[in-house]
């Protein structure tokens, strides 16, 4: 969405939209949606300490058809991918050796081996945020937790307070845990305290 201000930038720059497709050569009538869109996109991206707008503009146009050709193919939603397509074709570009392939193929290349990272990346914070549901939670003792197996291990298996872990895991309360362990129930509750730190504090 834009705001009012983004706007009344596009508005003020829509002749942009004229003066592309004129040094390209487009037909206006299959293109202006497309190249509209685009300008709505350089004005709310655009950084103007690192080039004009015009030029930012073209620049996106320039690898226009290329990724929406590539996220229409896989099913990307441009919201979300947009930027890095556009990175890795600027990339795709410049070391692309015509001699080997087409552009297109070597952009396809590359954007896959993107788009396998970018869905690692999101496992693993996935991951990560079971981990810290947990850790933030596991000194609650209203809470009860039962969640599948997906704590990792290395929450579990905590060299320090793996057995404390455990017992919580178990459904223990901290008072209980105190108990069997022979500490005061405020020394438990630091425990988790120290848990939370460890765990998602210095990770984030």
């Amino acid at each position: 969405m834009l705001n009012d201000a983004e706007r009344q930038k596009v508005e003020e720059n829509h002749n942009l939209i004229y003066w592309y497709a004129h040094l390209v050569g487009l037909n206006l009538d299959d293109w202006y949606d497309l190249l509209a869109i685009e300008l709505c996109y350089a004005v709310k991206k655009h950084n103007k300490d690192r080039s004009s707008l015009s030029t930012y503009y073209k620049m996106r146009c320039d690898g226009l058809d290329l990724i929406y050709w590539y996220a229409h193919l896989v099913g990307l939603n441009l919201d979300d991918w947009y930027d890095l397509l556009a990175i890795e074709l600027c990339y795709a570009v410049k070391k692309h050796n015509k001699d080997r392939s087409s552009l297109s193929t070597y952009y396809k290349m590359r954007c896959d081996g993107l788009v396998s990272r970018e869905k690692r990346k999101e496992m693993t914070k996935k991951r990560f945020h079971f981990k810290v549901q947990y850790i933030e939670n596991i000194h609650d003792d209203q809470c009860q937790y039962d969640m599948n197996g997906l704590v990792d291990n290395d929450v579990l298996h905590d060299e320090e307070f793996g057995e404390i872990i455990k017992m919580r895991y178990d459904g223990f309360t901290q008072q209980e845990i105190a108990k069997k362990m022979g500490a005061s129930q405020s020394y438990i509750s630091n425990v988790f305290k120290r848990l939370k730190k460890k765990y998602y504090d210095n990770n984030r």
